[in-house]
C-alpha cells in the first residue's frame, strides 16, 4: 500500500481485525498494531509522523473508512532509512475502543500520515512479506462463582428451623483394642 501526501493529511492504510475469537466479557489487557515495510522508508522531513484510529468494524473496507469517526490510539513515527522487509510494532494508547469492538466481533484501524511524507506499508497483495497485525493480551471472564458459604450459610439454617425442633444428637462410640478380631464379644 503507498501513498504519497502533498500537502495535508492522508490516509495510508485501512485494516479490519476480526475479533470473534475473544469472548465479549474478556477484558483486554495490552494491545499493539505491526506491520512491515514494503520498500525501504524515505522522508525529506525525518522521521515520518502518522497517527492510527480506532472504530468499530462493519465487515468491508470502503471508502466510509476514510471519513468515520474514530479515537486515536497511536501517535508515532517512523525514521527514514529503514530497509524493505523491516516489522515495526506500536502500542495502542488506550484500550477502550477495543474493548467496546468485542462485542461486534470487528475493530477496524486506519493508518494516517500527518506531514507531507511517504510510507509503503506491505499488504494483502504483498507476497514477500507479512500483513499487520493486531496483537492482543486479554484475560478471560472468571466463571460465575457459586453462592458464596456466609451468604448461604442463613438459608440453611433458616430451611432447618422449618422442619421443627432439631432431635438430640446421636452418639456413636467406636473402640479399637490391639487384639485381634475374634468376633462379636459374648
Amino acid at each position: 500500500m503507498r501513498l504519497i501526501t502533498w500537502p495535508t493529511t492522508a490516509i495510508l492504510g485501512v485494516f479490519e481485525f476480526d475479533l470473534s475469537t475473544i469472548a465479549d466479557d474478556s477484558t483486554i489487557l495490552s494491545a499493539a498494531f505491526g506491520f512491515t515495510l514494503g520498500v525501504g522508508s524515505f522522508s525529506f522531513y525525518s522521521p515520518i509522523e502518522f497517527t492510527v484510529d480506532a472504530y468499530l468494524g462493519n465487515g468491508v473496507v470502503d471508502v466510509a473508512d476514510f471519513t468515520a469517526l474514530g479515537s486515536t490510539v497511536i501517535t508515532s513515527s517512523v525514521v527514514s532509512g529503514l530497509a524493505a522487509g523491516t516489522t515495526l510494532s506500536f502500542d495502542l494508547s488506550s484500550l477502550v475502543p477495543l474493548q467496546g469492538a468485542l462485542a461486534g466481533n470487528l475493530l477496524t484501524l486506519r493508518l494516517s500520515l500527518t506531514n507531507q511524507e511517504q510510507l509503503n506499508i506491505a499488504a494483502i497483495e504483498n507476497t514477500a512479506y507479512g500483513n499487520a497485525t493486531l496483537t492482543l493480551d486479554a484475560e478471560a471472564a472468571p466463571p460465575p462463582s457459586p453462592v458464596p458459604l456466609p451468604a448461604g450459610l442463613p438459608l440453611l439454617l433458616a430451611g432447618l428451623g422449618a422442619l421443627g425442633p432439631a432431635a438430640p444428637p446421636q452418639t456413636l462410640s467406636l473402640r479399637l483394642a490391639d487384639r485381634p478380631w475374634n468376633g462379636p464379644a459374648r
